[in-house]
């Protein structure tokens, strides 16, 4: 039984030889995104925290967080400097928006016991990236909006930070 994914793989290759398939869709085919992506707006690759942050927090859109905490995903990946910001910026979503400080609980090379958090690990080559872990799994919100399994790949990468949301008790 074909699998929705290579029902969408057989529907790209019958437009694309049909001559109906545009530049932009091809490329963003070629790197394994969704033609239409909701969450990832921006349609970028270095946007992982903004996309599972948007994701976790229950937004849209990458665009929407982006307005709500007055702070844009920077291009290239955020440094330091750039996620203490945006740290804050949360904060102060929380505030505006519930009356509380949104607390973002930063764990340094390790799980937390939530099921629910953000994981940016490093993979053997160096590169980095955020995923989502929801229900015991680990999910890529960046190139689907329905995500893709990043179980394996989380697994034989060494966890850098994780990191949940909570409203402040007080």
């Amino acid at each position: 039984m074909a699998t929705p994914m290579d029902i969408d793989k057989i529907m790209i290759q019958f437009l694309d030889d049909a001559g109906w398939l545009d530049d932009l869709t091809r490329r963003m085919h070629s790197l394994s995104l969704d033609s239409y992506l909701k969450l990832n707006d921006a349609e970028r690759i270095d946007n992982c925290v903004w996309v599972s942050t948007a994701r976790i927090l229950g937004f849209r859109s990458v665009s929407e967080l982006e307005k709500a905490v007055h702070f844009k995903a920077p291009k290239g990946g955020a440094v330091p400097q750039q996620m203490q910001a945006f740290r804050i910026a949360l904060q102060d979503l929380g505030q505006r928006k519930f009356g509380k400080p949104l607390v973002w609980t930063l764990l340094y090379n390790q799980l937390p016991s939530h099921s629910n958090c953000l994981v940016a690990f490093e993979r053997p080559d160096g590169t980095c990236h955020c995923v989502l872990r929801e229900n015991g799994r680990f999910v890529d919100y960046q190139r689907s909006d329905r995500g893709m399994d990043a179980t394996a790949d989380v697994q034989r990468s060494k966890i850098r930070y994780t990191w949940f949301f909570e409203l402040a008790r007080f």
